[in-house]
């Protein structure tokens, strides 16, 4: 059975837009590049390295306190919003992104231990 790629695009919390992206359109020409690919899967995910109480920076602070954290929930919101009107959807999720992306790969496709290729 051939492996068809999948392209995953992992939004960061620095990228939210859809115009004015590189990395975006990086993902969309590579999808778009590979004749057998299943498409391009949007995630978003809220890292607890960097977002919750236990996030605190080496001096004891916040990472991304209580205004930064709602400018990214709305952002997040408002991403997703977009994307729907363009046909496609995000996954958001809580956790580390190495952990996220290993979970959804295993239940997209079970079995054998995945290749994860970061580009």
């Amino acid at each position: 059975k051939a492996v068809k790629p999948l392209h995953i695009h992992l939004f960061r919390q620095q990228d939210l837009r859809l115009h004015d992206n590189p990395p975006l359109c990086k993902t969309i020409d590579a999808a778009k590049n590979s004749p057998d690919s299943t498409g391009i899967l949007p995630i978003f995910c809220f890292d607890p390295r960097i977002f919750g109480n236990d996030a605190q920076s080496a001096f004891g602070s916040l990472k991304c306190g209580p205004r930064r954290a709602k400018f990214v929930l709305e952002s997040v919101s408002d991403l997703r919003s977009n994307l729907e009107k363009q046909g496609s959807g995000l996954v958001v999720a809580h956790g580390k992104p190495e952990d996220v992306i290993k979970a959804l790969l295993n239940k997209i496709d079970p079995g054998p231990s995945k290749e994860f290729l970061p580009k």
